[in-house]
C-alpha cells in the first residue's frame, strides 16, 4: 500500500475516535438543548433602622418569620397593678397634706402661745423659772400647755406613720388618713393613760412631788414637739 494511502487511514481512524469520545461525553443529551442557568438567590432588602437588636432574615426565605406576641396580662394583675398605683398617689397626697397642715398649726400656736414657747424654754434651763411657770399653771393658765402638748401628740404621730410607712408595715388597701388616726389615738391614749397613772398615784399617796413631774413632764414633750 503507498504511503500516502496510510496517512489517510491514519488520519480516518483518529477522526472516528475523537468523535465517539465527544459522543461519550454528552451521553443521550442532545448537544443543541439550552441550558438554563441556576436561579441566583432573590437579595433582601432590609430597612435600616439603627436598632441593633432587630432580625434581619436570611436571603433567600420566603417564609415570615414568626414574632410571638406577649401575652396578655390577667386581669387580676391589671386591678392589683393600678390599686397599687392609686393608693401610692394616696399616700402621697396624704403626706403633703400632713406636712402643710403641721406647719400651718405651728405658724398659728406660735402666733398665739409664742410667749408660753418661750417661757418653757427658759424654765428648762433654769429650774426658777420652771417654778414659776408652774405656779402660773396652778393658776388655772393651762391652755397653751395642753394645746402644745396635743401639737406633741401630733408630731409624734405623723413621724410614727412616716417611719411605718417607709419601712412598708402599713396595708395598702386602706385609707392612710384612717392609718394615722389609728396612730394619733394610739398615742393621744398612751399619753393620758399615763397622766391618769401619775394623777392616781398623787391621790393615793397625796404627794405635790408627783404633780410637778406631771407639769414638767408635759413641759418638755410639749417643747419636743416643735
Amino acid at each position: 500500500m503507498p504511503f500516502g494511502k496510510q496517512i489517510c487511514a491514519f488520519a480516518r481512524i483518529v477522526a472516528l475516535l475523537l468523535a465517539g469520545g465527544a459522543l461519550w461525553a454528552q451521553g443521550s443529551t442532545n448537544p443543541f438543548d439550552i441550558v438554563r442557568e441556576p436561579e441566583a438567590e432573590a437579595l433582601v432588602v432590609v430597612p435600616v433602622t439603627g436598632n441593633p437588636f432587630d432580625i434581619i432574615p436570611r436571603a433567600g426565605s420566603t417564609q415570615p418569620l414568626a414574632i410571638a406576641e406577649p401575652a396578655p396580662a390577667p386581669a387580676e394583675k391589671v386591678a392589683e397593678k393600678l390599686t397599687t398605683s392609686a393608693s401610692r398617689d394616696d399616700f402621697r397626697q396624704f403626706i403633703f397634706f400632713l406636712v402643710l397642715d403641721g406647719f400651718v398649726l405651728f405658724t398659728i400656736l406660735f402666733l398665739m402661745f409664742g410667749s408660753w414657747l418661750g417661757k418653757a424654754w427658759q424654765g428648762v434651763r433654769n429650774p426658777q423659772l420652771l417654778h414659776l411657770l408652774y405656779r402660773e399653771w396652778n393658776g388655772r393658765v393651762r391652755l397653751p400647755m395642753w394645746v402644745w402638748y396635743a401639737f406633741f401628740a401630733y408630731g409624734l404621730s405623723s413621724v410614727i406613720f412616716l417611719v411605718a410607712l417607709s419601712w412598708g408595715w402599713l396595708p395598702a388597701d386602706r385609707p392612710p388618713w384612717q392609718l394615722w388616726g389609728l396612730m394619733f389615738g394610739g398615742v393621744a391614749l398612751w399619753l393620758l393613760a399615763r397622766h391618769l397613772l401619775l394623777w392616781l398615784v398623787r391621790v393615793v399617796f397625796h404627794s405635790e412631788a408627783l404633780r410637778y413631774y406631771n407639769f414638767t413632764i408635759a413641759t418638755f414633750h410639749s417643747l419636743l414637739g416643735v
